[in-house]
């Protein structure tokens, strides 16, 4: 029964996001509820697991009916008090790899716009609660070991840079940006400048500005996949 509200809170938030109904923080509220209890239950004695999942589940649902950022807020703190640090942690990595798998997506996905924000959408949430989990972790323990510091800073830039690619999208629905781009780096082929032309690859794809499907376009190598998709539609 417990897994099974889990699953059903994890899949409200991604469709949430896919629905453009829930922001991150909401989001990410949801997802802690479906994912925290359970990490808290792998780490307790096997005669206590079941109790502690539904014990710190029906904790987090409650929190969830006070706001978003007091279940953000509130569960992780309860294991924290309760000796689950490990769990916390676990939860934050798992969290992270979440967002790294979304975001993974869509720079390895079509070129395509729209499957690009929705994957940098859904990878969002998962990077805002790592993000806040280590937060909790190192103010509860100033001391703590350098892993959980790196990972913090890791959540940390992955949470922006998604953000930054997020806002950009926005300011590009008319793809002005990214043909601007593409000028700049024919201009520095024309030149024989590659440093340039590799730093202007790199940082549109490591700030999430586009897929890696369209280098072979900014390049001058092909034409744009999405008009030479609609061009085998016509053909089809």
């Amino acid at each position: 029964m417990a897994g099974e509200i889990a699953r059903e809170l994890g899949e409200l938030a991604l469709t949430g996001r896919q629905r453009g109904e829930l922001s991150a923080e909401p989001a990410a509220a949801l997802l802690l509820a479906a994912r925290l209890p359970a990490a808290v239950a792998v780490a307790a004695p096997s005669e206590r697991q079941t109790v502690e999942l539904a014990r710190h589940l029906s904790f987090a649902v409650l929190e969830l009916g006070v706001s978003a950022w007091q279940a953000i807020y509130g569960p992780p703190h309860k294991a924290l008090r309760e000796g689950y640090r490990n769990a916390v942690i676990a939860a934050a990595r798992d969290m992270l790899a979440a967002a790294e798998r979304h975001r993974d997506l869509a720079l390895d996905g079509p070129a395509d716009p729209e499957y690009f924000s929705e994957q940098l959408l859904l990878a969002l949430p998962y990077a805002f609660a790592a993000l806040q989990l280590d937060r909790f972790i190192l103010a509860a323990d100033p001391g703590a070991d350098e892993a959980v510091r790196a990972h913090s800073t890791a959540a940390e830039e992955t949470f922006v840079r998604l953000q930054d690619g997020l806002v950009h999208q926005w300011l590009d629905g008319d793809g002005a940006r990214l043909r601007a781009d593409r000028a700049k780096i024919l201009d520095a082929q024309r030149r024989g400048d590659a440093l340039t032309v590799h730093l202007l690859l790199r940082e549109g794809e490591l700030g999430l500005l586009r897929p890696r499907a369209v280098r072979p376009w900014l390049l001058g190598d092909a034409p744009h996949p999405r008009a030479r998709r609609h061009r085998d539609d016509e053909c089809g």
